[in-house]
């Protein structure tokens, strides 16, 4: 009777697990995105280079500003990779791609988390610029920018970038057009040795 009854238990866990792998999507993905703005354009023009580079923090502390920013956007799809450097350096990928406007809002928010204390991160991030991407013009289109927060910052509510002509830009959330600075904040420097690629199956998933 016991080896009937474990015969039985066996069969129905067997059954949960294979529903669970072979179960249909019970929700469209575009359905859970809030705003447009958040989708990406999947084609062959756009390349998946988007990373962060972040210094000057603990790995518990950087994993909770991450969970926090991830509730924050808990209807949009954000998966994020984080690959150690050293004790207090890491950088960022994203295995699924992000748009733009997400990327830009999670560097900031690197920058102003809440509700941790003692935080000072170094932060520089990469990507390529897109036409249709939050805030960009045409001249910024198809290049390659570093995003930062300005040393200056008093506003908290944007982002500034340098592109790889060395061109300065200020992308404010509450705006819909990138302005560009005189002089940027920062010389572009090349993400040499961060390259996402390399990272494709060293990094722990924060989902």
């Amino acid at each position: 009777m016991n080896n009937l009854l474990f015969i039985l238990v066996a069969i129905l866990i067997l059954i949960v697990v294979f529903r669970l792998i072979f179960r249909k999507p019970t929700q469209d993905f575009a359905s859970t995105h809030t705003d447009d703005s958040s989708r990406i354009t999947h084609d062959s023009t756009r390349i998946n280079n988007k990373v962060i580079s972040i210094e000057g923090v603990s790995y518990d502390l950087l994993k909770k500003a991450l969970s926090n920013f991830k509730v924050l956007y808990k209807n949009e799809f954000v998966v994020v990779g984080i690959h150690r450097i050293s004790n207090s350096a890491f950088v960022l990928v994203f295995p699924d791609d992000i748009s733009f406007r997400l990327f830009s809002y999670l560097v900031n928010y690197l920058k102003y988390p809440n509700d941790i204390d003692s935080w000072n991160p170094q932060i520089m991030a990469w990507t390529t610029l897109y036409k249709g991407d939050e805030w960009v013009i045409e001249e910024m289109v198809n290049k390659q920018a570093m995003l930062y927060i300005a040393d200056n910052d008093t506003e908290y509510d944007n982002v500034s970038l340098t592109t790889e002509l060395s061109k300065g830009y200020i992308l404010t959330f509450s705006k819909s057009k990138a302005k560009e600075l005189k002089v940027p904040f920062k010389d572009y420097i090349a993400p040499q040795g961060i390259i996402p690629s390399e990272f494709d199956s060293d990094f722990e998933i924060i989902k």
